[in-house]
Protein backbone atom coordinates (compact mmCIF):
# COMPACT_ATOMS: atom_id res chain seq x y z
CA UNK A 1 0.00 0.00 0.00
CA UNK A 2 2.94 2.31 0.85
CA UNK A 3 4.66 1.58 -2.73
CA UNK A 4 1.27 2.17 -4.45
CA UNK A 5 0.81 5.63 -2.32
CA UNK A 6 4.65 6.21 -3.85
CA UNK A 7 3.65 5.75 -7.18
CA UNK A 8 -0.26 6.46 -7.92
CA UNK A 9 -0.81 10.00 -6.43
CA UNK A 10 -4.99 9.26 -6.57
CA UNK A 11 -4.71 5.97 -4.44
CA UNK A 12 -6.11 6.40 -1.28
CA UNK A 13 -5.03 3.41 1.12
CA UNK A 14 -7.88 2.11 3.18
CA UNK A 15 -7.58 -0.63 6.07
CA UNK A 16 -9.59 -3.08 4.34
CA UNK A 17 -6.67 -2.86 1.26
CA UNK A 18 -4.08 -5.19 3.27
CA UNK A 19 -6.61 -7.86 3.43
CA UNK A 20 -7.92 -7.30 -0.06
CA UNK A 21 -4.11 -7.24 -1.68
CA UNK A 22 -3.06 -10.16 0.66
CA UNK A 23 -6.45 -12.06 -0.83
CA UNK A 24 -5.76 -11.10 -4.58
CA UNK A 25 -2.06 -12.18 -4.56
CA UNK A 26 -2.20 -15.45 -1.86
CA UNK A 27 -0.62 -18.37 -3.98
CA UNK A 28 -0.86 -20.86 -0.88
CA UNK A 29 -3.18 -23.91 -0.29
CA UNK A 30 -4.62 -23.44 2.33
CA UNK A 31 -3.97 -26.64 3.83
CA UNK A 32 -0.25 -26.54 5.61
CA UNK A 33 1.83 -23.61 5.88
CA UNK A 34 1.53 -19.96 5.97
CA UNK A 35 -0.29 -17.76 3.50
CA UNK A 36 1.61 -15.91 1.43
CA UNK A 37 1.90 -13.33 -1.41
CA UNK A 38 3.36 -14.42 -4.53
CA UNK A 39 5.12 -12.04 -7.18
CA UNK A 40 2.20 -12.67 -10.24
CA UNK A 41 -0.60 -12.20 -7.81
CA UNK A 42 1.30 -8.82 -5.99
CA UNK A 43 1.86 -7.42 -9.46
CA UNK A 44 -1.92 -7.75 -10.89
CA UNK A 45 -3.08 -5.89 -7.19
CA UNK A 46 -0.94 -3.33 -7.81
CA UNK A 47 -2.10 -2.74 -11.73
CA UNK A 48 -5.41 -2.84 -10.63
CA UNK A 49 -4.81 -0.31 -8.56
CA UNK A 50 -3.30 1.95 -10.94
CA UNK A 51 0.63 1.30 -10.49
CA UNK A 52 2.89 -0.13 -14.47
CA UNK A 53 4.76 -3.12 -13.20
CA UNK A 54 8.12 -4.85 -14.02
CA UNK A 55 8.76 -8.07 -12.03
CA UNK A 56 12.42 -9.36 -12.18
CA UNK A 57 12.41 -13.15 -11.20
CA UNK A 58 15.84 -15.12 -10.37
CA UNK A 59 13.81 -18.38 -9.87
CA UNK A 60 10.15 -17.52 -12.30
CA UNK A 61 8.84 -21.03 -11.53
CA UNK A 62 6.72 -21.95 -8.55
CA UNK A 63 8.83 -19.93 -5.76
CA UNK A 64 6.27 -21.11 -2.87
CA UNK A 65 5.59 -24.89 -3.82
CA UNK A 66 8.34 -25.96 -3.07
CA UNK A 67 7.49 -25.23 0.90
CA UNK A 68 5.01 -27.79 0.50
CA UNK A 69 5.20 -31.49 0.77
CA UNK A 70 2.19 -32.91 -0.26
CA UNK A 71 1.99 -33.04 -4.14
CA UNK A 72 -1.53 -32.55 -5.00
CA UNK A 73 -0.97 -28.83 -2.92
CA UNK A 74 1.91 -28.41 -4.82
CA UNK A 75 -0.17 -29.17 -8.07
CA UNK A 76 -2.63 -26.53 -7.33
CA UNK A 77 -0.31 -23.88 -6.16
CA UNK A 78 1.51 -24.43 -9.47
CA UNK A 79 -1.58 -24.21 -11.47
CA UNK A 80 -2.62 -21.00 -9.51
CA UNK A 81 0.62 -19.23 -9.93
CA UNK A 82 0.57 -20.05 -13.69
CA UNK A 83 -2.85 -18.52 -13.82
CA UNK A 84 -1.80 -15.51 -11.96
CA UNK A 85 1.32 -15.43 -14.39
CA UNK A 86 -0.96 -15.36 -17.79
CA UNK A 87 -3.27 -12.83 -15.85
CA UNK A 88 -0.18 -10.53 -15.23
CA UNK A 89 1.10 -10.46 -18.84
CA UNK A 90 -1.96 -9.56 -19.99
CA UNK A 91 -2.47 -6.73 -17.27
CA UNK A 92 1.29 -5.59 -18.89
CA UNK A 93 3.40 -6.73 -16.68
CA UNK A 94 6.72 -7.25 -17.82
CA UNK A 95 8.37 -9.93 -16.37
CA UNK A 96 11.99 -10.75 -16.63
CA UNK A 97 14.09 -13.91 -15.65
CA UNK A 98 17.37 -12.87 -14.28
CA UNK A 99 19.65 -13.04 -11.28
CA UNK A 100 20.24 -10.17 -9.44
CA UNK A 101 21.67 -7.61 -7.27
CA UNK A 102 19.57 -5.42 -5.11
CA UNK A 103 21.86 -2.24 -5.92
CA UNK A 104 21.29 -3.01 -9.42
CA UNK A 105 17.93 -3.87 -9.39
CA UNK A 106 17.11 -0.63 -7.37
CA UNK A 107 19.40 1.69 -10.11
CA UNK A 108 16.69 0.76 -12.68
CA UNK A 109 13.29 2.38 -10.87
CA UNK A 110 13.16 6.14 -9.48
CA UNK A 111 9.92 5.40 -7.27
CA UNK A 112 9.02 2.02 -5.09
CA UNK A 113 10.02 -1.81 -5.24
CA UNK A 114 8.88 -4.87 -3.61
CA UNK A 115 11.33 -7.14 -2.76
CA UNK A 116 10.74 -10.53 -1.81
CA UNK A 117 13.90 -11.81 0.72
CA UNK A 118 15.09 -14.12 3.37
CA UNK A 119 17.06 -12.46 5.88
CA UNK A 120 20.38 -13.79 6.78
CA UNK A 121 19.89 -16.21 8.84
CA UNK A 122 16.32 -16.43 8.19
CA UNK A 123 13.67 -19.52 7.76
CA UNK A 124 10.40 -17.52 5.67
CA UNK A 125 10.64 -15.82 2.86
CA UNK A 126 8.97 -12.11 3.04
CA UNK A 127 8.49 -8.98 1.18
CA UNK A 128 9.77 -5.40 2.05
CA UNK A 129 8.67 -2.24 0.49
CA UNK A 130 11.46 0.29 -0.70
CA UNK A 131 10.21 3.97 -1.40
CA UNK A 132 12.74 6.56 -2.34
CA UNK A 133 12.73 9.18 -0.27
CA UNK A 134 12.76 12.86 -0.51
CA UNK A 135 16.49 13.18 -0.58
CA UNK A 136 17.07 10.41 -3.24
CA UNK A 137 17.91 7.79 -0.33
CA UNK A 138 15.88 4.70 -0.46
CA UNK A 139 13.25 4.33 2.86
CA UNK A 140 13.24 0.36 3.95
CA UNK A 141 10.12 -0.97 5.37
CA UNK A 142 10.86 -4.80 6.49
CA UNK A 143 7.54 -6.19 8.29
CA UNK A 144 10.06 -8.10 10.39
CA UNK A 145 12.08 -4.84 11.89
CA UNK A 146 9.84 -3.05 14.69
CA UNK A 147 11.72 0.15 13.08
CA UNK A 148 9.33 1.54 10.48
CA UNK A 149 10.50 3.32 7.43
CA UNK A 150 14.40 3.71 7.75
CA UNK A 151 16.89 5.09 5.21
CA UNK A 152 19.52 2.29 3.82
CA UNK A 153 21.85 2.16 1.12
CA UNK A 154 20.98 0.03 -1.75
CA UNK A 155 24.67 -1.30 -1.54
CA UNK A 156 24.13 -2.36 1.97
CA UNK A 157 21.00 -4.36 0.87
CA UNK A 158 22.90 -7.47 -0.61
CA UNK A 159 24.88 -8.18 2.15
CA UNK A 160 22.06 -7.90 4.68
CA UNK A 161 19.70 -9.47 2.16
CA UNK A 162 21.65 -12.21 0.00
CA UNK A 163 18.72 -14.30 -1.12
CA UNK A 164 16.54 -12.34 -3.15
CA UNK A 165 14.20 -14.29 -5.47
CA UNK A 166 11.45 -11.49 -7.02
CA UNK A 167 11.50 -7.34 -7.34
CA UNK A 168 8.27 -5.86 -8.23
CA UNK A 169 9.16 -2.13 -9.79
CA UNK A 170 6.27 -0.05 -9.31
CA UNK A 171 6.16 3.17 -11.91
CA UNK A 172 3.47 5.65 -11.98
CA UNK A 173 0.98 5.03 -14.97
Amino acid sequence: MTALQAVCPDYQPAVVDEFLIWREANTVFMGQGHPGCGPYGLALAAVRRGAQVTLWLSHPQDLFAVTVPDPYQRQVMHMTEQQDLIAARRAGVIVVEKSFLADEALSQTDCAALLLVKELGGHDYHWITLVLGDQGEWMIFDPDQPSGFVPVRASLLDQRLPDRQAILFLRRP
